[in-house]
C-alpha cells in the first residue's frame, strides 16, 4: 500500500488525496513517470544475471 501510495503522489493524482493533509500544503501537483517493476523473479541470480535482467526491465527510453 505505501508503494502505490507513492506512485500515485508521483503520478500527480490529486484526487486520491482528497481530504488529507498533503492535498491543503501541495500546491503543484506535477505528474511524473513512475517505474514499477517486481524483483521477485531476480532474487535467486547471481550479479552479472541480475544486471541484465534490470537492463531488460527498464524501458531503453530512460537511460
Amino acid at each position: 500500500m505505501l508503494i502505490s501510495t507513492i506512485k500515485s503522489y508521483f503520478e500527480g493524482r490529486k484526487e486520491l488525496f482528497k481530504g488529507l493533509f498533503i492535498e491543503s500544503v501541495e500546491k503543484e501537483w506535477t505528474a511524473y513517470p513512475v517505474l514499477h517493476f517486481s524483483m521477485a523473479s531476480g532474487k535467486h541470480m547471481e550479479k552479472e544475471q541480475l544486471e541484465r535482467y534490470l537492463l531488460t526491465s527498464i524501458p531503453t527510453r530512460w537511460w
